[in-house]
């Protein structure tokens, strides 16, 4: 679920992992930083039925140093750059190929989303793209380019 204080989500009881539901990716198009031109982008919501924000799409990301179907971005990484979590198969809205997308297992049991193969994250500097009522200030793209200790993370472009 997303809210403007952050990320949260129901827990599994029996397990007491994240319950986020199913995650859906779709282009969306937001600012860079909040006064830079235009970008389209992947984005995410998750199914968060008791959010403040029901599917308020997030851009996502990607990390320079992550292999293929296996997420670098674990422990303090993850608290700035949390993973894109789902309970099933993502789903793809239009314009996002369903067979880029799919699931790696982290090590805490946890799915995460994976575009091509790359783990897709959420960074929790990123304001939120247009059309969410009650939300003040620009929408932007805040995490484009970051260099972090853990690698670079970038957005991901719409397939020509």
């Amino acid at each position: 679920m997303t809210s403007p204080t952050g990320i949260w989500y129901l827990v599994q009881p029996r397990r007491g992992l994240p319950a986020p539901g199913q995650a859906q990716l779709w282009l969306e198009t937001a600012p860079v930083g909040g006064t830079g031109p235009d970008k389209t982008v992947l984005a995410a919501t998750m199914n968060d039925d008791f959010s403040l924000l029901p599917q308020a799409p997030f851009p996502v990301y990607t990390l320079s140093t992550d292999r293929r179907h296996t997420s670098a971005c674990q422990g303090k990484c993850a608290l700035d750059w949390p993973p894109v979590l789902t309970s099933k198969r993502p789903g793809a809205g239009p314009g996002v190929d369903q067979h880029a997308l799919g699931i790696i297992v982290r090590p805490d049991g946890t799915y995460q989303v994976t575009y091509n193969g790359r783990p897709l994250y959420l960074y929790i500097g990123d304001a939120y793209i247009p059309g969410i009522p009650g939300i003040s200030g620009p929408a932007s793209i805040n995490g484009a380019g970051k260099h972090t200790p853990w690698g670079v993370f970038n957005t991901i472009p719409p397939l020509p």
